[in-house]
């Protein structure tokens, strides 16, 4: 009973904790008045809770803690040179402890002994979950519920999972890794395709935007290559066809009037009016600040000292905190991680779904989000290298690995 609990919890944890502001922030369709920090803190002393309780830790687990000690020590010495925007900066360090860092632990936990079945089970609930409140913050007024850039991140998770599950429906099916195994969930899976994409547009993200062409592109190269794929995609849009058919006669026309239409217009259909957009005024600034110190950065955490912020794009914030030698060590850390994936792929399908992820999140953070609060990519690179090593000592599946 313990072991089936800790199974169901476990995955529970490591789809909520890694983007933990993702996940409380929807529940506040529901509970208006969450706080962030709140339940944010009771994931993470649950997840760290779960990963002291254990008597024995590989050499690995050993080794991955240190290495976060070791950024945490770094992260925390930044504030000893800089004095202005303190009170952002501790908020990031509090974020980066309470997410990235339980993130790692979860991760490594979730990467042996099979628990991936358990949160391959538990994609699909949370794809509902993150379909339901990002589709009622999409009806809702402007900013009244979910501020309308992250409404298009939250409805790209459920479309990647969605499309993920699409893919792989019969091998979850043939696994029984799923609590929907009635005939119709088929149909309504693409039928939520429609919703979430209507939410994530809403949103006017433009990294969800560019999210959308990939994974559907993913997925209909996919249908392309699968006769009973194609048979059961039509299906599902003449379903669909059918309910705009008999809904024709409604005013849809405000669909075309969203304030997220109108916000990727400006930035993908009017170049004259991208010079002046915020977001890459941003970016010159903070690129004005990297040619200062090219090579080793201004410190971990120093652009909320600097410009009272982040850049909004992954690579810009690496490079301006770490310089050029903390960037090429963190891509050879994403490049190692994208070779291994890509060779589990061929022993396991189930780690299809991390490649999605890692892509989802990489898009994601070129244009939003600071990689010192979203636990999301310490979660991908953490989980990919520990299966890794469980696969190689306790399976010996991968003798021939190299990297």
């Amino acid at each position: 009973m313990m072991k089936r609990i800790y199974y169901h919890l476990l995955a529970i944890l490591a789809w909520t904790l890694p983007n933990s502001y993702a996940f409380i922030d929807s529940l506040k369709v529901f509970f208006p008045n969450i706080s962030l920090q709140i339940a944010g803190s009771l994931l993470a002393v649950i997840s760290i809770g779960i990963f002291i309780t254990r008597i024995y830790y590989t050499r690995y687990e050993v080794f991955i803690s240190l290495l976060v000690c070791i950024f945490i020590l770094i992260f925390y010495s930044t504030s000893f040179f800089y004095s202005t925007n303190a009170e952002l900066y501790q908020s990031f360090f509090n974020s980066f402890l309470i997410r990235p860092v339980p993130a790692i632990l979860v991760a490594m936990r979730l990467a042996k002994n099979n628990h991936i079945k358990g949160f391959i089970k538990w994609s699909e609930p949370m794809m509902l979950f993150y379909t339901l409140t990002s589709f009622l913050a999409a009806l809702s007024p402007r900013n009244s519920i979910i501020i309308y850039q992250s409404l298009s991140y939250y409805a790209m998770t459920a479309y990647m999972i969605n499309v993920f599950n699409i893919i792989y429906k019969e091998k979850i099916l043939e696994e029984q890794l799923t609590y929907f195994r009635f005939s119709a969930w088929n149909f309504i899976r693409y039928f939520l395709l429609l919703i979430q994409a209507f939410s994530a547009l809403s949103g006017g993200g433009r990294g969800a935007f560019i999210l959308l062409i990939i994974f559907t592109g993913i997925l209909l190269i996919r249908i392309s290559m699968n006769f009973k794929f194609l048979f059961s995609f039509i299906g599902g849009l003449s379903a669909i066809a059918l309910v705009v058919f008999f809904t024709k006669g409604l005013d849809l026309t405000w669909l075309l009037n969203m304030d997220g239409g109108e916000r990727l217009l400006n930035f993908f259909g009017r170049p004259e009016r991208i010079s002046t957009d915020n977001r890459l005024l941003i970016y010159d600034t903070v690129w004005s600040a990297i040619q200062e110190k090219p090579f080793l950065g201004w410190g971990v955490g120093s652009t909320f000292f600097k410009f009272n912020g982040y850049s909004h794009n992954i690579v810009l914030d690496l490079l301006h905190d770490m310089g050029s030698f903390g960037l090429l060590i963190i891509l050879s850390a994403f490049f190692a991680s994208s070779v291994i994936l890509y060779k589990l792929r061929k022993i396991d399908w189930k780690v299809n779904l991390f490649i999605l992820m890692f892509l989802e999140v990489y898009v994601h953070m070129s244009f939003s989000g600071s990689y010192l609060a979203d636990g999301r990519l310490w979660f991908l690179v953490t989980f990919t290298y520990s299966y890794y090593r469980w696969k190689v000592q306790e399976k010996d599946e991968v003798s021939n690995f190299i990297i």
